[in-house]
């Protein structure tokens, strides 16, 4: 099991800064692309660097979910270090981790019931959140298009810098969400 420096809200915060590199990029070639004499592919390339940042976005979200179990994982695990109960978990909890590949809203509820006895994590999202089906339209959104570039190698979804950012944003805030009520359900 891993032990964390940082929360997994943190370090999914921190991550989320590295891929803003992407939209710099896109800045970059705006500004190459004025000068330049060459037949312009900007379009193109600005289309390749939003579905690289969807591949991000969505592989980072997936990495917060296994890591945010896993922290639930070890606050058991600190109330009861000996219990054969905690040891038995933590062998599902690898596997289920493992398994665990599309971080859409029924598999995060499942991993969370499954190894920590927590009903619906995602509850959270609605209940705290405003407008409350914000997160999961997003999340819904970035797992289709993810999905379409990773076995189509496009999307008919419109990707853009700002709507990106948006809905990075929107996953920093769910992410925050959940850890809260992970923490205050497990202490």
């Amino acid at each position: 099991m891993i032990v964390l420096e940082h929360t997994p809200a943190q370090r999914f915060s921190k991550r989320m800064v590295s891929i803003k590199f992407i939209q710099h990029i896109q800045d970059d070639l705006k500004v190459i692309e004025e000068i330049s004499t060459a037949p312009s592919k900007l379009p193109r390339k600005i289309a390749y660097l939003n579905q690289a940042y969807i591949l991000h976005l969505v592989a980072h979200w997936q990495v917060f979910i296994e890591e945010l179990v896993q922290y639930g994982f070890e606050m058991v695990r600190r109330k009861a270090p000996d219990s054969p109960l905690v040891t038995a978990v933590e062998r599902r909890l690898a596997d289920d981790v493992d398994k665990f590949n599309t971080p859409k809203k029924e598999f995060i509820d499942a991993i969370f019931r499954n190894n920590l006895g927590i009903e619906r994590i995602t509850k959270s999202w609605s209940d705290e959140m405003i407008p409350n089906n914000r997160a999961f339209q997003t999340l819904d959104r970035v797992l289709k298009a993810r999905h379409e570039i990773a076995h189509r190698g496009e999307t008919e979804s419109v990707l853009a810098y700002g709507s990106n950012y948006a809905d990075m944003e929107t996953l920093v805030e769910m992410a925050n969400v959940a850890e809260r009520r992970l923490e205050h359900l497990l202490s």
